[in-house]
């Protein structure tokens, strides 16, 4: 196959579609190279496996791990372990909360106005398309589409010779500030201490989402569990609303048809009855 024609075909099936979320985002380093091996083998599965090693490394309690990972995905970082010290822009704005945004917007589904709401565990790539320039030394251009900008970013990504995997090589236009959370300008709804925003979660992932951001404090947690009942009390929403009482209870937790048990009876009766619903509102 000539380049030009290799070219055509990359793009093509770069417009087809993201790239697949995958199940969970990995915790290990060596359940990031399971996950490399897999993704690993295109150029945009590669950039995924790079920015789940961001998010493992703003969580600080898998900042170690996710130190080993960026090194491991990022051809200059391969042989320096202590490449933090070199890369401080970098490592600024991950670990910085005011540039958080600015890593979820890679995720298919997000937008300002929802705040970039997205789950680490679940997510999908926005990838837009590959292109590859005869003679440029900087490798592979993949074009990423982010949520809050009106340009795609584009950063260059190599193939292993022995391998066939891909790996980051030029990434610093991820980081690149973007149009701020919506969310964060406007009022928020104070609920025993918490700010939440406002807007109730339709679907399991946006309560998930949810959870990752105020359910560290435990009535941000109870907010959750309030919210999935009301989506649980809308006949429109139930099914999505009985996988929300599922995730949030932990009595319930394996177990999807907690509804049906005779222990969830009088639960499920409060919640669906109409004369009962004021006090869920109270």
């Amino acid at each position: 196959m000539t380049a030009k024609r290799w070219i055509i075909c990359m793009v093509v099936l770069g417009m087809l579609a993201g790239l697949p979320a995958w199940a969970a985002l990995p915790q290990t380093m060596e359940e990031m190279t399971a996950l490399h091996q897999q993704l690993g083998q295109t150029p945009e599965g590669a950039v995924k496996c790079f920015l789940d090693a961001c998010f493992v490394y703003m969580n600080p309690e898998t900042r170690a791990a996710g130190r080993e990972m960026i090194q491991f995905l990022a051809i200059p970082l391969k042989s320096n372990p202590d490449w933090e010290t070199g890369e401080a822009l970098f490592v600024a704005r991950m670990t910085d909360p005011a540039y958080a945004h600015v890593w979820r917007s890679y995720a298919v589904g997000t937008s300002p106005e929802n705040g970039y709401l997205m789950d680490p565990d679940n997510w999908e790539l926005n990838f837009e398309r590959t292109h590859r320039e005869e003679g440029d030394d900087r490798g592979t251009q993949v074009y990423l589409r982010s949520s809050g900008a009106d340009n795609p970013r584009v950063v260059y990504v190599k193939q292993s010779t022995t391998t066939g995997l891909w790996y980051l090589n030029i990434w610093n236009t991820l980081f690149v500030d973007i149009r701020p959370p919506v969310a964060a300008q406007q009022a928020w709804e104070p609920v025993t201490g918490v700010e939440v925003p406002a807007g109730l979660p339709k679907t399991l992932n946006e309560l998930r989402a949810l959870h990752q951001q105020i359910g560290n404090e435990p009535q941000g947690g109870v907010k959750c569990f309030l919210n999935a009942c009301f989506a649980y009390m809308d006949p429109q929403t139930r099914d999505e609303g009985r996988k929300m009482l599922q995730y949030m209870l932990v009595p319930n937790s394996s177990n999807p048809t907690w509804d049906k048990l005779p222990t969830s009876l009088l639960f499920v009766e409060r919640l669906t009855k109409p004369e009962h619903q004021h006090i869920w509102r109270s």
